[in-house]
């Protein structure tokens, strides 16, 4: 993993620490896809029983970052465009 997020064991117990501090742990292309390997490692540890997700700093998650989801929102007008064009 990254240092957006830090993975600490506690016995049986996975913690998976969202660590955007700064941009009160907005969900970004880089967070999300530490998540997804976070939680598939804990899945396929036997050792971890459950998992805690949390959040560094004053919030646990404030969403999608703004700017990668207003990006990802005009990606699905353009396709949704190139899609509707009629000619090859």
């Amino acid at each position: 993993m990254n240092g957006v997020l830090l993975t600490q064991d506690e016995g049986s117990v996975r913690i998976l620490t969202m660590n955007r501090p700064d941009k009160r742990n907005a969900l970004n292309i880089a967070l999300t896809r530490s998540l997804l390997e976070g939680l598939g490692a804990a899945e396929a540890a036997d050792s971890v029983r459950c998992i805690v997700l949390t959040g560094a700093g004053q919030a646990f998650c404030a969403g999608a970052d703004l700017p990668l989801a207003e990006a990802l929102k005009r990606g699905r007008e353009t396709n949704k465009r190139m899609r509707a064009f009629r000619k090859p």
